[in-house]
């Protein structure tokens, strides 16, 4: 399994917040960007934002920038996907004081050769990230 490490920024203007999860990931891995239309929701990462009251409200979708697109001939399709490092951006509007719990689903895969030729390896990974508003 790679080692993701997350770290959250929050740009705050008035109520309104930008909160930022990046995240770095161990060299040689592929990290599946978010919010892709041509990316199967399969592989595709998603974030799921909740508080145990209604501290805030949620401005669109999550989005990723930054990503690599290519064509990937496995899927026969287009691909959007980080190596190293990233970061996922969510809008809200904060109402009140609590804590959220982002949980982020994602799939990482890694390539590699064997003697009988290129090989790789996939994995399901959910996190979970615990965010104050105060």
């Amino acid at each position: 399994m790679p080692k993701v490490k997350w770290q959250v920024e929050k740009e705050v203007q008035d109520k309104e917040i930008n909160l930022i999860l990046a995240f770095k990931i161990d060299n040689d891995w592929t990290f599946y960007a978010i919010n892709d239309d041509s990316v199967s929701p399969k592989i595709s990462a998603q974030i799921n934002l909740q508080a145990n009251d209604d501290c805030f409200i949620t401005i669109g979708n999550a989005t990723s920038n930054n990503s690599i697109s290519e064509f990937d001939k496995e899927l026969n399709r287009n691909t959007s996907y980080f190596m190293n490092e990233g970061a996922f951006t969510q809008r809200i509007i904060k109402k009140g004081s609590c804590l959220i719990k982002a949980e982020i689903s994602y799939l990482v895969s890694k390539k590699y050769m064997t003697e009988q030729g290129e090989g790789g390896v996939v994995f399901k990974v959910k996190d979970t990230i615990l965010i104050p508003l105060d």
